[in-house]
């Protein structure tokens, strides 16, 4: 199974979808580069901010030294894996790239000094380093700041997404009406990979996708509404308006809470407020607790009054995120240990076969084996899946 973000690919920086500005930028970082000064890269996931790194570095002929910031977290782990090599010429390029991708998602005591390390390497580096972002108002990006340029790697455009699948589909032979593609490019929130991925899935077994199918990718909108919903209970201050919102919202009041809790501190840096809206959060938390714990039902309606009052505490300004974070990564293993249980053997089997990594196999593969086993249409021989694993695959 070949993934069509893979097949279409581009082969040059000037391919990436509606980010020609950002890559002449990038460009000119390259060729007025100084010792001492790295860039950032920031924007949201799916809008080629490490493709442009990885394009860039072939077309000029640089060797790419690459690291994941999610995997390396402490300064004497990022000082360990790229001090040397910042340092040291290679025989077969004409010069390297050093690119730390996932910056951002540093958190936690384990990560303490890790930006720190980063700026210790751009400081010292014979070669110019790039850092990659979701989220530029994180507060552990302050020192990478004061000695990083910027380029932002904006959403794309409706209109520009809708075309760049146009043409995916026309080389697929694909019969795709403008309803369908401007369907999948507001589905996407200007996340590419996921477009081209949602194409991909919506043309197995058919060659004309219709505007009733794009029910089966609608997950995409529910992410959309839950953003929307958390935005009115940060921002609004009506009680009865945000209650209302909550229970009209397709969505959980226990998820709503979840990515509330995990998102309202990246809306303002007003200390005072954090800790009184936290502190109502932590009571709602009791209220959810008691529901679980002695089944009644009555605890969650004063969850969600507690959940819809927190933005009247607000007197200060409001900042509305670049990207919306999933949950406290520890409360979602909990939640899903089960179904992790029961879907890691197929995860390692994908990435034994198609030689991907496990994020790879989770977010790119497995929706598709997914959608093939929920539609009978069987899933790929070479993974060998047992008929208890395919059975899994139609029940999540």
């Amino acid at each position: 199974m070949q993934l069509w973000t893979d097949k279409y690919r581009p082969v040059k920086p000037e391919g990436l979808a509606g980010q020609s500005q950002a890559v002449e930028q990038v460009k000119a970082f390259l060729a007025s580069w100084k010792q001492g000064t790295g860039l950032i890269i920031f924007g949201p996931p799916g809008t080629g901010k490490t493709l442009v790194v990885e394009l860039l570095a072939k077309e000029r002929g640089d060797f790419l030294v690459q690291m994941d910031a999610s995997d390396t977290r402490t300064a004497k782990e990022v000082q360990g894996t790229l001090s040397e090599a910042s340092k040291q010429k290679t025989l077969f390029h004409r010069g390297k790239l050093i690119l730390m991708d996932e910056v951002d998602s540093m958190s936690g005591r384990s990560d303490r000094g890790g930006a720190g390390g980063i700026v210790k390497i751009i400081s010292e580096s014979r070669f110019p380093v790039i850092v990659c972002v979701n989220d530029m108002q994180n507060p552990k990006l302050k020192a990478l700041k004061k000695v990083c340029k910027r380029v932002n790697f904006d959403k794309i455009e409706k209109r520009e997404m809708s075309a760049f699948l146009g043409k995916i589909a026309k080389s697929e032979g694909l019969k795709v009406s403008d309803a369908v593609l401007d369907g999948l490019a507001r589905w996407s929130g200007g996340d590419v990979r996921s477009a081209v991925l949602d194409l991909q899935m919506l043309s197995l077994g058919t060659k004309e996708i219709t505007e009733d199918m794009l029910t089966s990718v609608g997950f995409r909108e529910r992410k959309k509404v839950m953003e929307e919903v958390l935005l009115a209970l940060m921002r609004t201050p009506s009680l009865n308006a945000n209650r209302g919102t909550v229970r009209a919202a397709d969505a959980d009041p226990d998820d709503i809470f979840l990515w509330l809790e995990s998102n309202l501190y990246r809306t303002t840096t007003d200390q005072t407020f954090l800790s009184d809206a936290y502190d109502k959060l932590s009571k709602a938390d009791i209220f959810r607790g008691r529901v679980s714990n002695q089944q009644n039902w009555r605890f969650k309606a004063y969850m969600i009054d507690i959940m819809s009052g927190i933005a009247s505490l607000r007197n200060g300004e409001f900042t509305k995120p670049a990207e919306m974070r999933l949950p406290d990564r520890i409360m979602l293993l909990a939640r899903s240990k089960f179904r992790r249980a029961v879907t890691d053997p197929i995860v390692e089997k994908i990435g034994q076969n198609y030689h991907c990594s496990r994020k790879v196999a989770s977010s790119d593969y497995m929706p598709f084996l997914m959608f093939m086993a929920k539609k009978g249409m069987g899933v790929p021989e070479e993974l060998e899946l047992s008929p208890e694993e395919v059975d899994a695959l139609r029940k999540y």
